[in-house]
């Protein structure tokens, strides 16, 4: 009730100077928070490829091991007449 009663009026320059001080605030805050969003989603992207390069490098050694092991298994045959 108190605050109904002390309005506060300020001249137009004043007036205008504290909005374009709230507007640039608020840009601060949005930018910020862009930032920071585009931030999380890049280390979400990074994660992602760092996983999948791991189980591709996984892969791939189990293969190369495997035709390693597959090779030398095939040389121990004995030859056919050549």
């Amino acid at each position: 009730m108190l605050a109904r009663c002390l309005q506060v009026f300020f001249r137009e320059h004043v007036k205008e100077c504290l909005d374009e001080d709230l507007y640039n605030k608020l840009l601060q805050r949005i930018v910020m928070l862009q930032s920071w969003l585009r931030a999380r989603l890049q280390r979400q992207r990074y994660l992602l490829l760092r996983t999948a390069t791991i189980n591709l490098q996984v892969y791939l050694t189990a293969v190369l091991y495997h035709s390693r092991w597959l090779l030398g298994r095939l040389s121990l045959l004995p030859s056919e007449g050549w």
